[in-house]
């Protein structure tokens, strides 16, 4: 019942958004316009007055880090691996499908599932993941696809303009401003906060809505062996090595040990068809894989989060 009572508001949302914009209800640009505010506006509302609300209790949890990422680190090897000795995909289509087999949908997804699972005290663990999340996921990507054309100085571009782009992340801000007014014990403003309070309460359903909508650009442009393995290794075998790794080799905190397994289970995240876009030529193969792992997810999120409430 409690599967329930958490996946089916998500499912249904995140359907609606879909049909809207199936049926152009909404265009594209107007899908667009309500994602941007999402992403600017909404979310990072969320995460700031959650962020200078929150009680810190727990110091930076470094096992729990290295779990996610150790984990994160040998799916993106082993995917890379197996997409050169059993798809025979090229260098650079090797680093796009190992991005995708590593790479969460930490923002859309993740956030509001961690949030309405754990409640709160999910933020600090949250950023952590958050903050690094795409950089370092990227950052091997780079140096897979681009390494055997000596593109050092390309490399060295699209890892600086990532960095760049961390810096401006609306989320990122977000949580460091609100961590700075947590720490320094400033008092959010009466009216700020029931402000705040009132944007933030759109931010997790619009992020589900959102979700939806992006979904109708990703369609079954291709079904096969690569596609199905991609979503095998996102949903089943990061998970694993995460659960693996966080609750029995490191024994990291039960809560922090279950916002790594949450976010582990997310579907592929969308970025990942913008990096092979950009750097292979594989992108359909990404772009099936996002809408498959997405709805499939719905399989492998009810039974983290059944796991999840088990142990917390």
């Amino acid at each position: 019942m409690i599967i329930v009572e958490i996946m089916l508001p998500i499912i249904l949302i995140s359907l609606f958004g879909y049909v809207i914009a199936r049926k152009h209800i909404l265009s594209p640009q107007q899908c667009d316009a309500v994602s941007r505010c999402t992403f600017y506006i909404f979310i990072p509302s969320l995460l700031f007055l959650s962020s200078a609300t929150a009680e810190f209790s727990s110091p930076f949890n470094w096992l729990f880090f290295i779990s996610y990422y150790l984990g994160v680190v040998l799916v993106f090897i082993a995917s890379c691996l197996f997409s050169r000795v059993y798809l025979g995909m090229s260098q650079n289509d090797q680093g796009a499908f190992a991005v995708a087999c590593s790479y969460s949908n930490t923002t859309i997804v993740g956030i509001p599932v961690c949030l309405y699972v754990v409640g709160e005290k999910a933020i600090t663990p949250l950023f952590i993941l958050i903050s690094v999340h795409t950089l370092l996921v990227f950052t091997m990507g780079l140096l897979v696809s681009e390494w055997s054309s000596n593109k050092a100085r390309t490399i060295y571009v699209q890892i600086s303009f990532l960095l760049k782009s961390l810096v401006f992340n609306p989320i990122i801000v977000s949580l460091l401003l609100g961590s700075a007014v947590n720490i320094s014990g400033i008092s959010l403003n009466l009216h700020v906060e029931s402000t705040l309070g009132f944007i933030s309460q759109a931010a997790l359903p619009l992020s589900l809505f959102v979700l939806g909508s992006s979904l109708n650009q990703y369609g079954l442009y291709r079904i096969d062996f690569s596609t199905m393995a991609l979503v095998v290794f996102k949903l089943m075998i990061l998970p694993l090595a995460v659960w693996w790794l966080s609750f029995d080799v490191f024994s990291v905190d039960i809560m922090w040990a279950s916002v790594a397994l949450l976010i582990s289970a997310m579907p592929v995240g969308i970025n990942a068809y913008f990096f092979s876009a950009q750097h292979a030529k594989n992108k359909d193969v990404i772009g099936s894989s996002i809408l498959i792992s997405t709805l499939l997810s719905i399989v492998t999120l009810s039974l983290a989060i059944q796991y999840v409430h088990l142990i917390i």
